[in-house]
């Protein structure tokens, strides 16, 4: 991350996208790790898929100033969809 990270005079925000994991604690180490690196930041969850519970990953320290979950709305809409459990997504 810090190859891109421009400087602290050009950020205000520093996010992490996450997919596809449902561990609240490894989750919650990420946020820790990128908390340690930019303390001064507000930290998001800027994108995010299959996670774990947002409250189990706030309870885990995961406290994300903000998250934005991509879905698809046709598929995620009914439980019992085929597809319902699919790791692609279309829309933020």
């Amino acid at each position: 991350d810090n190859a891109f990270y421009p400087g602290d005079n050009y950020v205000d925000i520093v996010g992490r996208d996450i997919y596809n994991n449902a561990e609240a604690a490894s989750i919650a180490d990420e946020f820790n790790t990128i908390q340690q690196t930019y303390p001064t930041k507000m930290i998001t969850l800027s994108e995010c898929g299959n996670t774990a519970d947002v409250s189990e990953q706030w309870n885990a320290g995961a406290k994300w100033s903000y998250f934005m979950p991509w879905y698809d709305y046709e598929r995620t809409n009914d439980t019992n969809e085929s597809d319902f459990g699919g790791k692609g997504y279309k829309n933020a």
